[in-house]
């Protein structure tokens, strides 16, 4: 087949030193207050973006739908999301999760043309309960599976 390895793709590293890049993920070394340290990863930044551009396109303010419609369409891609990158051990879930039903109350607004203060009506119990996964609860899935209690 004649394959050969791209130089600047192909290196050998010691992630203690410097953190690398694979597969949507960033490899690295997270030392503790002991001076001993645990290899950790997490998404990398731009799949975070992508992540973002993705929802963002999908709850822009001025599409013609409701809100069940841009649920429907985004739960998809934040489960599909979320099954790849939960497996991780570094990552702010929740800080998209809060980042993405804040587009969602956007929408609603504009919707409305309400002021986005008003964000009472809508919890985010009731967002789940209209089909929003959480990738917070996806992570905490994924870490019990990891780890059973006896």
């Amino acid at each position: 087949m004649r394959l050969t390895l791209h130089p600047e793709k192909t290196r050998i590293v010691d992630f203690r030193d410097s953190a690398f890049d694979f597969l949507g993920f960033t490899f690295f070394w997270a030392v503790s207050k002991d001076g001993t340290g645990r290899p950790l990863f997490g998404p990398k930044q731009a799949a975070i973006e992508r992540f973002k551009d993705k929802v963002r396109a999908l709850t822009r303010r001025t599409r013609p739908m409701n809100l069940q419609m841009v649920m429907d369409d985004l739960a998809p891609v934040i489960r599909g999301w979320g099954q790849y990158f939960t497996i991780s051990h570094h990552g702010n879930y929740s800080r998209l999760d809060a980042w993405v039903r804040e587009r969602c109350r956007a929408f609603v607004a504009k919707r409305w043309n309400r002021n986005p203060i008003l964000d009472a009506e809508w919890p985010n119990i009731r967002l789940a309960q209209m089909g929003l996964p959480s990738l917070a609860m996806m992570r905490r899935q994924v870490k019990a599976q990891q780890h059973p209690r006896p």
